[in-house]
């Protein structure tokens, strides 16, 4: 059962993609490959998750990480992840100058892994998903890698998700 303050803040965040025609849903659309540090985690509790579209679109999403630790009392570790993930147009490395400038761009609070035909930026730690912030960020991202990007399906039209069979939450 969900609590107030969690369907409250699903609410305001759908709220928040509707005003900016962005998708929403409490979970990403698609199983994907994913950088090892999230491969890592035993269990997640999806916060919200953007889908900007567009033909350089990209994903912008949160979720709460539980790491078991090996001790004697069964501990966890519980862990908030933030991640931008963006389409690149193809399965090549990132030229070396552009991933330079990404490199300079994360300066120390994120890092960036490159997962097939996708780069995921992620942070951990608490960052809100309706701060300009992290939408400044993620748009600064998205212009520095425009020249590599490409339409990402996660984020397209419904008509296209359904005829690669993603559904969205919210969608069903």
């Amino acid at each position: 059962m969900q609590s107030a303050l969690a369907a409250r803040r699903e609410q305001s965040l759908a709220r928040f993609a509707a005003q900016r025609g962005m998708q929403f849903s409490t979970g990403p659309a698609a199983e994907r490959r994913e950088p090892a540090v999230f491969r890592q985690q035993d269990a997640r509790t999806p916060i919200g998750w953007f889908g900007v579209p567009g033909p350089t679109g990209f994903e912008l999403g949160q979720h709460l990480s539980v790491e078991r630790l090996d001790t004697a009392d069964n501990g966890a570790t519980v862990t908030r992840w933030t991640w931008v993930v963006f389409t690149l147009g193809s399965d090549d490395a990132i030229d070396a100058s552009r991933w330079r400038d990404v490199q300079r761009m994360l300066s120390g609070r994120w890092n960036a892994e490159r997962c097939g035909a996708e780069l995921v930026l992620f942070a951990r730690g608490w960052r809100r998903l309706q701060s300009r912030a992290l939408w400044l960020f993620a748009h600064e991202a998205q212009q520095l890698l425009e020249p590599q990007l490409t339409h990402p399906v996660r984020t397209s039209s419904t008509a296209e998700r359904e005829r690669h069979g993603i559904r969205l939450a919210i969608e069903s």
